[in-house]
């Protein structure tokens, strides 16, 4: 049965892969006009410092961004608003996830990583693009201190 769902799983891939990043670069072309977003980290945007080398070796910037809240934001109130993302540590799956990655880090890893309370990864999954764009532009209007 494992053999069966791996082949399964081969199969579809590429597409899943496909619709993981346009889902990723719509959504990170979102968040960097959002005021509310300090910074977007993803490779699929030519602000980004990757953006030349992404476009050299790859076909697609991955289904994974990481954003910097604007200090108005809640952090965890932005994480615990969403409705189509989970709160969750995860990667590869269908799903679209947040997480807070300094938040098991001690403080002193935490200061030297460069990660602040406003950092967020995000891993998007394969969900409707506009039910991704509309979930975080609510919860960045729920998370507003």
């Amino acid at each position: 049965l494992d053999c069966s769902l791996v082949c399964r799983g081969i199969a579809t891939l590429a597409v899943r892969l496909d619709r993981e990043t346009s889902n990723a670069q719509a959504v990170a072309e979102f968040l960097e006009q959002h005021p509310d977003v300090a910074h977007v980290y993803y490779p699929g945007l030519k602000s980004d410092p990757g953006y030349a080398l992404a476009q050299q070796e790859t076909t697609g910037a991955s289904g994974l961004l990481s954003i910097k809240l604007a200090d108005n934001i809640d952090p965890i109130k932005f994480v615990n608003s969403t409705k189509v993302f989970d709160f969750a540590d995860s990667l590869g799956t269908v799903s679209s996830l947040v997480k807070l990655p300094w938040f098991k880090l001690p403080e002193e890893k935490r200061s030297t990583s460069g990660l602040t309370p406003q950092h967020v990864r995000i891993a998007i999954g394969l969900e409707d693009q506009q039910d991704l764009i509309d979930d975080l532009a609510q919860a960045l209007t729920a998370a507003e201190k």
